[in-house]
């Protein structure tokens, strides 16, 4: 069923259509009365015409008959046309050029004023006087004509001019539609554009933002179903292993048991709640906070000293090609994003095994490499690795909660890098990240 559109008072359809209307109204207006006197002036024209045929037509009878002024008058006696005689005496009232002409042709029309022309005619020794009936009814006469080719203009006009409104506020319409849509929550909505000019413009405008704003909402709708999923499994956890320790019977290696995984399912909530906090205040900021020239090959030496405790409890080596090099970025930011590949690499490398770690300059641009030796990633698992709470290896998912490389992929948006990766399941996967900004090869 086809929805029609309500026009509201004085919306913006409604102001075109009264414009439209008013607009054909003064122009019908001013037709009417131009077109009265051009219509009157060739009515004019069309009654001196007849007048001065029915004249000379008065001279060839009396020429060519033995007729009567009354017969011929009888004879030449039509609707339109009307004949009377006079005595000759009545010339001496008509100005001297009227005379002049009847005495030189017999026959002068005369217009005076906004009266209807009237024709004299010298015959039979009498003055003949022709008028049309028509100029009894001039004035309505000629609006008659004028009326009827208005109103057959104004209609026309008038349709098309509608029609010109109806396209041309359909798009505005629809914008209008949209927004109240988007208004009731619905973002999926979008408008058709039109073929060109401001409002195709301004219609893929507002298609950009509700799109923005419907992958917003599906974010925020798939961001707090996940935390609520995440923060459920450790608290279902905290109690279950509370209620154990209510129990009565329990000994004292699966109470201390009960409580270590308390500890630890508490302190993932912990690290969920401050990793989540950080994602929000990265995904409030716009740009870096703090731009500076630091070290990279320096800054990364020092995370990896930090993690030694890490790193030495699974007997892991490290070969390291750190090349000198500055770089102008937010320091503070970057390090979270060597933190957690660094702590990604230890996590799933195997014992005993080598992360190869280089930096350096390529093409202006400073780079960060790390390479593990561990389980490895199909296709599948890279192309969700940067979503949130993503956890390819769920039996390690008590070490993480699925927060990491979303915020090294947010730190990287924000200060302009980028960040690629390379895996196949039990090859070890290889990370590599480029900072564009302002790089200079360390002295």
């Amino acid at each position: 069923m086809k929805k029609h559109h309500r026009i509201l008072p004085w919306s913006m359809r409604a102001r075109l259509i009264s414009f439209v209307v008013l607009v054909t109204f003064c122009a019908s207006m001013l037709t009417i009365a131009l077109g009265f006197l051009a219509t009157r002036y060739a009515i004019y024209q069309e009654i001196a015409q007849e007048e001065m045929e029915a004249g000379h037509l008065l001279q060839d009878l009396e020429a060519r008959s033995d007729l009567g002024l009354e017969e011929v008058l009888h004879i030449m006696s039509r609707d339109q046309i009307h004949s009377e005689p006079f005595s000759l005496e009545v010339m001496d009232q008509f100005p001297e050029e009227v005379r002049g002409a009847l005495m030189t042709d017999g026959v002068c029309t005369v217009f005076s004023g906004t009266l209807a022309p009237v024709t004299y005619v010298l015959s039979y020794d009498h003055l003949v006087c022709i008028t049309s009936n028509r100029g009894a009814n001039m004035f309505l006469y000629a609006l008659s004509r004028v009326l009827n080719m208005v109103l057959v203009s104004s209609i026309a006009f008038l349709l098309i001019s509608l029609s010109g409104v109806h396209v041309f506020s359909k798009p505005l319409m629809n914008l209008t539609e949209a927004t109240r849509r988007i208004g009731q929550g619905d973002f999926s909505v979008q408008v058709p554009e039109p073929a060109n000019g401001e409002m195709q413009e301004l219609v893929r405008s507002f298609n950009t933002m509700a799109k923005d704003l419907n992958q917003s909402s599906f974010l925020q709708k798939d961001f707090i179903a996940s935390v609520a999923h995440e923060f459920r499994t450790p608290i279902a956890t905290i109690r279950g292993y509370a209620q154990m320790l209510e129990m009565d019977g329990i000994d004292e290696e699966e109470r201390k048991d009960s409580i270590q995984m308390i500890k630890q399912e508490a302190d993932r909530l912990a690290r969920l709640s401050d990793t989540m906090l950080r994602l929000s205040a990265l995904e409030q900021q716009t740009a870096p906070q703090c731009m500076e020239s630091f070290s990279l090959d320096e800054q990364v030496r020092q995370v990896i000293v930090r993690m030694q405790t890490a790193w030495q409890e699974k007997d892991i080596r490290f070969e390291l090609d750190l090349q000198p090099v500055k770089i102008q970025s937010d320091q503070a930011l970057l390090e979270q994003v060597w933190t957690n590949l660094i702590q990604n690499a230890i996590k799933f490398s195997p014992d005993s095994s080598t992360i190869y770690i280089s930096t350096g300059l390529e093409k202006n641009a400073g780079y960060f490499e790390i390479r593990d030796e561990g389980i490895g990633m199909d296709e599948e698992t890279q192309s969700h690795i940067f979503d949130r709470f993503y956890q390819a290896d769920r039996s390690r998912s008590g070490e993480g909660v699925g927060l990491g490389l979303s915020l090294v992929r947010r730190i990287l948006n924000l200060v302009k890098g980028q960040i690629s990766v390379t895996s196949s399941p039990g090859k070890g996967s290889t990370f590599r990240v480029e900072i564009p900004e302002t790089v200079q090869k360390k002295e």
